[in-house]
């Protein structure tokens, strides 16, 4: 259902990196599958607004098929048993509409689509619970110049057969992802990352880099051991430093539950000087 990789000085395989196309989040343990992206801009007709397709397709890159079609389709995520897709995308077809991304479901086959929120601000970043039952997502507020505005974003967790919400962390969120076991979310502020658990408690300290910025991207490896994100390390002369790239951290997770453990140093696993690289997901059985 996803492609990833590991790749971590030895420690870990290797890290699937797609620039090209927005991939899908989050792993949970299992069989390969399909992969599910938004390609966009993809109208049907001349005549029609620019919709983008989200897609699903072979990781041989064969049988591909579009799920739907909507304005700024993002942060597509396959639920734990493979049968739906959560995903964000716009209500408003102006492409600066950016308060009016909302988050949505829709079964692998195209059918069910369904609307879940229903805000004069953005939701994005959702991502399932093992059981399917909620989804985590990020609230947040952009301002006039198409930037968000940092204190604004709110760390959520919806209950898909209520409707309801519960606040989990309220303010400085941009990016967030839930564990494959759905007990800790990762969340970045544009600055560091922190781990939460997902039923609200003090953060955790998880990751931090010097002179940098963009941390977002976030996602665990199936068993979630490690967890990478993409950052944009701005220190030094701007010619193969200042490129976006994929790093990994270990035992975030593991940190919330043992407070006298620190987790690792975050590492970079995509090298300097071959341009920029992001959001690096693992494969379900964690060898890609």
């Amino acid at each position: 259902m996803h492609v990833r990789t590991k790749a971590l000085a030895g420690a870990v395989a290797a890290v699937a990196v797609l620039i090209a196309a927005a991939p899908a989040g989050a792993s949970f343990p299992g069989r390969n599958g399909r992969l599910v992206f938004a390609d966009p801009s993809q109208s049907i007709k001349s005549n029609e607004p620019s919709k983008d397709a989200l897609v699903t397709v072979r990781p041989d890159g064969t049988h591909r098929r579009v799920v739907v079609r909507m304005p700024g389709v993002t942060d597509a995520a396959w639920s734990a048993d493979g049968r739906q897709i959560v995903f964000a995308a716009r209500t408003v077809d102006r492409a600066p509409a950016y308060n009016s991304y909302e988050i949505f479901t829709v079964r692998a086959n195209g059918s069910h689509l369904r609307r879940l929120t229903n805000n004069s601000v953005a939701d994005l970043s959702p991502s399932w619970s093992r059981s399917g039952h909620s989804i985590a997502l990020v609230r947040v507020k952009y301002d006039q110049y198409y930037n968000q505005i940092p204190e604004s974003g709110q760390l959520r967790v919806l209950n898909l057969a209520s409707g309801r919400e519960r606040l989990v962390v309220g303010s400085f969120v941009r990016n967030a992802r839930l564990s494959p076991d759905g007990k800790v979310i990762a969340y970045s502020t544009g600055k560091d990352v922190y781990v939460v658990r997902a039923t609200g408690g003090p953060p955790r300290f998880a990751a931090h880099l010097d002179d940098a910025y963009l941390n977002g991207d976030l996602q665990w490896d199936p068993n979630g051991d490690y967890l990478v994100f993409t950052d944009y390390n701005n220190a030094g002369p701007c010619d193969e430093v200042c490129t976006e790239g994929v790093w990994a951290v270990f035992g975030a997770e593991y940190a919330l539950v043992n407070p006298t453990y620190t987790p690792t140093s975050p590492r970079r696993i995509t090298p300097y000087g071959e341009g920029s690289t992001r959001k690096g997901i693992w494969s379900p059985d964690a060898r890609k």
